[in-house]
């Protein structure tokens, strides 16, 4: 069954925020496996399945990566949805932010969403600074 998180702006979510220790987040959500993401990685990231999450060099959350989690946005439902919904949801919301071929980003959510072939597969939410 997916969770559901409830997502803040550059804060993180209802359940863990940006800055939170990797060990509590281990202790919170439980089960994970350690993993690189790439060669450039600064630190390793955490999959619980569901959601991975990146941390910096300080092992403090910097960004989640959502797969299957529900996820709202000031009580909207912005994931899972098809790309028309979640552009209507973010425009709704003001924050429609820049489209490109497989992504949508809005920085004044601090969210990317990967949309490969017109249907989103994933939602990161940043910490700010995360792409600088």
């Amino acid at each position: 069954m997916a969770q559901k998180f409830n997502l803040y702006s550059y804060k993180g979510t209802d359940k863990i925020s940006f800055g939170e220790s990797r060990e509590n987040t281990r202790r919170i959500f439980g089960e994970y496996e350690e993993y690189r993401k790439n060669n450039f990685s600064k630190n390793t990231s955490d999959d619980f399945r569901e959601f991975h999450v990146f941390y910096d060099s300080e092992d403090n959350v910097e960004a989640i990566e959502f797969f299957d989690s529900e996820l709202f946005i000031n009580n909207k439902k912005i994931f899972p949805n098809n790309k028309s919904d979640l552009i209507k949801i973010l425009t709704e919301l003001g924050a429609k932010g820049s489209e490109s071929a497989d992504s949508i980003v809005s920085s004044l959510l601090g969210i990317s969403v990967y949309i490969p072939d017109g249907q989103p597969k994933s939602l990161l939410i940043y910490k700010k600074g995360y792409f600088n």
